[in-house]
């Protein structure tokens, strides 16, 4: 049986850029459902860039939230990927575009002639130890808060999609969305096929002995989508 339903569980705006970008790919058959399990709100917070070097984006979700609070676009910014790289150089920043995750980003910034102060903002929930990492290699880095990923409950639409037996494209981008997704994913009796953006995501589903998770060979929306297309191929190849 074909995967033509795929559930997206991003936070909003993120969401829809990726169900344009898999609508392409698919085609019109495939039913997508957004239903994002996070809502992304700017802090109202000041931020003191006195003294620093650098800033450290690890999400566009960060940029955007910096964007809001500050209109200083003097300093270099160190972005995890592509994709933030691009938000970020939209907004007026010279970037600079890592990898992928944040261990990546770290050696990559510890291997450019830098030596802090930096500053890493980003939300209440992140992954990695951007900090600790150049700590370790002495580039004194500051961290700090300036958005909340509130929880959103998923949509009827959602359950509904969980609820038939079928197969169901899910990609998750991150181990939080992993812990919010299990509850409603363990009784459902859709046939999940997981793209997880990381081997922690993996780790996060692992009660999900009947799903089928293949890890994105590189924690972009690229590699998620590439993942996508495989699984849907295996489905398409295991009904056959």
């Amino acid at each position: 049986m074909q995967a033509d339903r795929l559930l997206i569980t991003r936070p909003q705006a993120q969401s829809e850029r990726f169900a344009q970008t898999c609508q392409r790919v698919f085609g019109p058959q495939m039913q997508i459902v957004i239903s994002p399990v996070l809502k992304i709100v700017p802090r109202r917070t000041k931020i003191d860039l006195t003294g620093l070097t650098g800033l450290i984006f690890t999400s566009e979700n960060g940029v955007r939230a910096f964007a809001a609070l500050s209109h200083d676009r003097s300093l270099p910014a160190y972005c995890v990927g592509p994709r933030t790289a691009d938000v970020a150089r939209q907004i007026g920043f010279r970037a600079t575009q890592g990898t992928g995750g944040a261990e990546a980003l770290a050696n990559q910034i510890a291997a450019a002639p830098t030596h802090g102060p930096l500053l890493h903002v980003h939300g209440v929930t992140v992954a990695g130890d951007i900090k600790g990492v150049l700590t370790q290699r002495g580039i004194p880095v500051r961290t700090q808060v300036i958005y909340d990923q509130l929880e959103y409950p998923l949509s009827k639409a959602a359950h509904d999609l969980l609820s038939e037996p079928a197969p169901v494209l899910l990609p998750v981008f991150s181990p939080r969305t992993a812990t919010l997704l299990l509850p409603a994913l363990v009784p459902a009796r859709a046939l999940l096929q997981i793209a997880a953006i990381s081997p922690a995501v993996a780790v996060s589903l692992q009660k999900l002995h009947t799903a089928r998770i293949d890890v994105a060979a590189q924690p972009d929306g690229a590699s998620m989508l590439t993942s996508l297309i495989g699984l849907r191929d295996g489905a398409s190849r295991l009904e056959r």
